[in-house]
């Protein structure tokens, strides 16, 4: 009997694009006419596979659907240099993506570093977006000068705490070899059943190397349990490249190899005119709602704020409430472009 993992990614083809990347993803054209293709990009450490709630809905409603795994991931290429992830060159990749495939314009929907990539679609090809949905983590507009330790400083002192300490752990050259090692205590802080844990063991400097290398447990979501569970196991064992190269999406911009892209692109940044949609999610003590409506507020003209009582991964926590949301606002984009 084939694994769960194996039943989810069989509709799913890989394709080697004109810049040489290989991807794999889910391409359903539309069964309605006047429904728009939903471009789905998920986030870490994650695959298409964390979509598969919105997939099943969407496509029952004749939505078209685009799905990949991201440079990193799943059947998807998997380079090691950290300079292969630039934000503007897997921007491109995707957009080569929709150009095989022939579609011009997409509602992106983002989560957690989806939404970053979301953003950088937004930032180098805005043209290719009818709409965007930000699922947890806001709208990123380019920062020619980010310093990671201005950031956490800046976020503590409007929360209290450092958020985005355990970046500095992504970044080591050897994260994903103690990752791997150590799997078990690793996804049992990132999917924690208690969303307050991530303030003490995940945010601060040094704690989640800590937990890790220690094989500290704690108990895991009830939405992570069971076949959740075993598929992210398998999606991300050492035999499937482990979470080595989904690191990378860390130390590109931890190490600033973004910051060229984003000074160029910040000469010419305007506000978002297309219609945004940002779901917060009110338990997430990493990414926290009212600093993801800070950043986003500011660059958009179009902007509608949902908040859903949910830790970080919303759209797997509270599918049903989520595709609710979504299903909404794609109504109302839809209404828009016929007015």
């Amino acid at each position: 009997m084939a694994s769960a993992l194996a039943a989810f990614y069989a509709p799913f083809t890989t394709t080697t694009l004109p810049c040489g990347t290989t991807y794999r993803y889910l391409h359903v054209p539309p069964t309605a006419p006047t429904k728009p293709y939903l471009f789905f990009i998920h986030g870490f450490p994650s695959g298409a596979w964390d979509w598969r709630h919105q997939i099943q809905h969407f496509l029952a409603q004749g939505y078209g659907l685009i799905v990949p795994d991201l440079l990193g991931y799943g059947g998807t290429d998997k380079p090691s240099d950290p300079a292969a992830y630039l934000m503007k060159k897997m921007a491109a990749e995707l957009v080569e993506l929709l150009d095989h495939l022939s579609v011009q314009t997409v509602i992106g929907i983002g989560h957690d570093w989806g939404c970053n990539m979301l953003s950088g679609l937004a930032n180098h090809h805005r043209d290719r977006l009818q709409a965007m949905a930000f699922l947890d983590v806001g709208y990123t507009a380019p920062m020619p000068d980010f310093d990671l330790h201005e950031v956490c400083a800046q976020i503590e002192s409007i929360i209290g705490y450092v958020n985005y300490g355990y970046w500095l752990f992504h970044n080591e050259d050897d994260a994903g070899k103690v990752i791997d090692e150590h799997a078990e205590s690793y996804r049992s802080i990132v999917y924690c059943a208690d969303p307050d844990l991530w303030r003490t063991n995940l945010g601060p400097y040094g704690v989640l190397k800590e937990w890790t290398v220690n094989d500290r447990m704690c108990p895991m979501a009830s939405w992570f349990e069971g076949e959740a569970k075993d598929v992210h196991a398998e999606l991300f064992s050492p035999a499937n490249g482990g979470y080595g190269p989904p690191t990378n999406w860390y130390k590109v911009i931890t190490r600033k190899l973004n910051n060229p892209d984003e000074a160029e692109c910040a000469k010419t940044h305007t506000p978002i005119k297309q219609p945004v949609l940002l779901v917060t999610a009110a338990q997430d003590r990493i990414c926290v709602a009212a600093i993801q409506e800070a950043i986003t507020k500011p660059h958009t003209e179009d902007l509608r704020i949902e908040s859903l009582d949910t830790a970080h991964w919303v759209q797997l926590e509270k599918p049903d409430e989520t595709n609710t949301v979504l299903e909404s606002f794609f109504e109302e984009v839809m209404a828009k472009s016929l007015a």
